[in-house]
């Protein structure tokens, strides 16, 4: 039985996935009828898309597999509105001039101007948020971005026809200072223009890819849309339902779809900082240690003795970059590594347990992660339900700190590798052993360790550097570096450097699972002729059943996230939306509304005047409000409002907007009697907290302590 545990690590994986390949294959026999039935009778709606080539946005010519930020978000819409695209290529200007004459249907990327939507259609979702920074070019840049001054006279270049020329025109009047402003339709023109030396700067966002590029000052940030032809209204309907639906099954795709795109890949996310870059100058080089024997991450090479694995193309890939030089050193077993650590002898260490509590535990930082893997535990045939001692092999990153963090109380005993560890769990000397799932090697699948039970751990280990405490530039270069590598960099080196730990024939495999292969090809069978009858039935579905199927779908969904009387979202949504916002970073403000003397309207007008009195508020409150805001009434009179991405310095906005909807209310031209609204505001820097309601609740009790009909801002007021 040499080798059985092995078997029945790798078969226990793939065998479910066999099965499962199987039933996805034979799946569509019972299915592509329906789809016959709908997509064959539905025309396909035609869409000419504006697709201007930008790296990390719209990339892909005519014939090439596309990618970007900009052409994702297309594609994503078109699987809510089943359009197809005709691609058009151009430049920005170009496009956008088709867009106004009506030859094209569609763009991204377009800034919102009163003079653009006088000429074009916008769609009411942003589709996402540009941050525009003047650069120089690196080396020849004699502008202090810090000195608005020293900007005066020179030569910026920007897109013709683009939101730049506004942004840059207001910002060197609020500075000041005259520049010669350059309109490009060529884009590689002026690119080679600024690294030639013909332009002084250019004007680019934050998404601009290039290490020889300095941001030198922020002068503006601004949300594109999507453009619209004018007399395409059938067109701007479906995109408006189509980015509302995105946004409601994904609150933060926007946010998700830019990190994917250009967190990590722009100028000013890879831009060392001046304190980085002088470190950088005085080190003649960063001292690395690695584990010897840590395939794939890291190893010594046979034949060179030098430092290999994965961790040596990541270092390569940052030196190249950022010019650090590095040695490194090898060690046997992490205990040691650690020491040197913190003996100075070496400046980081890989590979380390990428948790910032562990890390914190011993004095350590760590970086961002390379790479994610998981652990298995081992532990006895009896049940396990507490762990009191735990085994350690001393060359190994992970155990410890995983120790640390998931057992704090448990005695940890050492052993010299692996296998003695395993040895203490079959003997009972220990509780249990974790090893990371990719190094389990034939020496914990030999027979003898049969007895022992194994589980894989649910959660991801972060594979990081780790630093000593206090050496921030070091782990900020660090940190940078991974940023810029592209993660395929990083998943080719981990196969190319991964071992093969077996070999396991075909026959191997009937005779270990003989019972389950028979069991499989009955339900394989079974599954065939379900299908096949399924497939016959299908034939008699009509279209209009699966239409009517899917609208009574979705009427339900809106029923149950919206108030009925006046349209807006109901207590459940509100609910749903405060679990979301929990787990959101981004500010926004909470508004507590009540109706003024509601009561007494409803004894003296009647509950159908009252009702109107309500919609006429949730109308207000419509208008007054964006689309991105979420306008709910929590029952009677009571309304919330959360105004997404506002902090307190700009509560003059909130204050104007309420002041505008009591105007309304206050001075009634539709016969309905006076009413007003009193409102308390409370604000959440990063995301949504229990005690906010509380204190937006203390505000709006103050407002109507004081005859209500206005506001009060908790904290400055209440």
């Amino acid at each position: 039985m040499k080798n059985n545990k092995m078997k029945a690590c790798f078969f226990h994986a793939m065998f479910p996935r066999i099965m499962f390949s199987i039933m996805i294959l034979l799946l569509p026999l019972g299915q592509h009828k329906i789809v016959f039935a709908t997509e064959q009778q539905k025309e396909d709606k035609v869409v000419r898309v504006a697709y201007v080539l930008w790296e990390n946005f719209q990339e892909g010519e005519e014939g090439e597999a596309k990618s970007g930020y900009g052409y994702e978000y297309l594609r994503k819409i078109s699987y809510y509105t089943g359009w197809k695209y005709e691609y058009v290529y151009g430049s920005f200007a170009e496009l956008s001039e088709k867009l106004v004459k009506g030859e094209i249907d569609l763009m991204g990327n377009i800034s919102y101007t009163e003079e653009r939507a006088k000429l074009i259609q916008f769609s009411n979702e942003a589709q996402g948020d540009e941050y525009f920074y003047i650069y120089g070019y690196n080396g020849q840049t004699k502008i202090d971005g810090s000195d608005p001054s020293t900007f005066d006279g020179k030569k910026i270049g920007i897109n013709a026809g683009s939101y730049q020329f506004d942004l840059l025109t207001k910002w060197c009047e609020e500075n000041q200072i005259t520049c010669d402003i350059i309109e490009y339709t060529d884009y590689n023109k002026r690119i080679a223009d600024l690294e030639s030396g013909v332009l002084d700067a250019t004007v680019a966002t934050d998404a601009y890819l290039s290490l020889n590029w300095v941001p030198l000052v922020q002068i503006g940030k601004e949300p594109y849309y999507f453009g619209v032809a004018k007399e395409r209204k059938d067109l701007l309907v479906e995109l408006n339902e189509a980015m509302r639906s995105i946004k409601t099954a994904n609150p933060f795709f926007n946010d998700e779809l830019r990190t994917k795109y250009f967190n990590s890949s722009s100028s000013v996310m890879r831009m060392l900082t001046e304190k980085e870059k002088e470190w950088l100058e005085e080190r003649p080089e960063v001292q690395i240690g690695y584990l010897k024997d840590y395939i794939p991450y890291s190893c010594t090479n046979q034949k060179t003795g030098e430092i290999d694995g994965m961790v040596k193309e990541l270092l390569d890939n940052i030196k190249k970059e950022y010019s650090m030089e590095y040695s490194a050193k090898a060690f046997q077993s992490y205990s040691e590594m650690l020491e040197a650590l913190y003996n100075k002898e070496i400046d980081a260490i890989f590979p380390a347990y990428g948790d910032v509590g562990a890390a914190e535990l011993q004095s350590l930082m760590v970086t961002d992660p390379v790479t994610t893997t998981t652990l298995t535990m081992f532990y006895s045939d009896k049940e396990l339900e507490e762990v009191k001692k735990i085994a350690i092999d001393r060359t190994d990153p992970f155990q410890q700190q995983y120790a640390l963090l998931h057992y704090p109380d448990a005695q940890q005993i050492l052993y010299d590798n692996f296998q003695e560890c395993l040895e203490a769990v079959l003997k009972q000397e220990v509780d249990c052993v974790v090893r990371e799932t990719s190094k389990i090697d034939k020496v914990s699948i030999d027979s003898k360790f049969d007895k022992l039970q194994r589980s894989t751990l649910r959660d991801f280990v972060n594979v990081s550097f780790a630093t000593r405490e206090g050496d921030v530039n070091l782990l900020a270069v660090l940190n940078k570096g991974i940023g810029i590598t592209d993660e395929s960099l990083i998943n080719n080196a981990l196969v190319s450097h991964s071992q093969v730990i077996s070999n396991f024939t075909f026959l191997d495999f009937l005779r270990e699972y003989v019972i389950q292969v028979l069991g499989f090809i009955i339900l394989i069978f079974g599954i065939i002729i379900g299908l096949l009858m399924m497939h016959y039935h299908s034939l008699t579905r009509s279209r209009e059943r699966i239409l009517e199927a899917d609208l009574a779908t979705k009427q339900a969904r809106y029923e149950a996230e919206h108030d009925a009387m006046t349209g807006l979202l109901n207590r459940k949504a509100f609910q749903d939306i405060k679990l979301r916002l929990k787990e959101s970073v981004q500010p926004f403000a909470l508004l507590l509304i009540d109706g003024d003397k509601f009561k007494t309207i409803n004894d003296t007008y009647g509950h159908e005047i009252g009702d109107q009195v309500l919609k006429k508020i949730a109308n207000q409150m419509k208008e007054q409000f964006r689309t991105e805001d979420y306008l709910i009434r929590i029952g009677g009179d009571e309304f919330t409002a959360i105004l997404m991405n506002l902090t307190y310095l700009e509560k003059a906005v909130i204050e104007e907007k309420i002041d505008k909807i009591n105007d309304v209310l206050q001075h009634p031209v539709d016969k309905l009697p006076k009413t007003s609204i009193s409102v308390g505001v409370a604000f959440a820097k990063r995301g949504y907290e229990d005690e906010l309601f509380q204190k937006a609740d203390e505000a709006l009790y103050h407002t109507k302590a004081n005859g209500g009909c206005g506001y009060t801002i908790y904290g400055q007021d209440s």
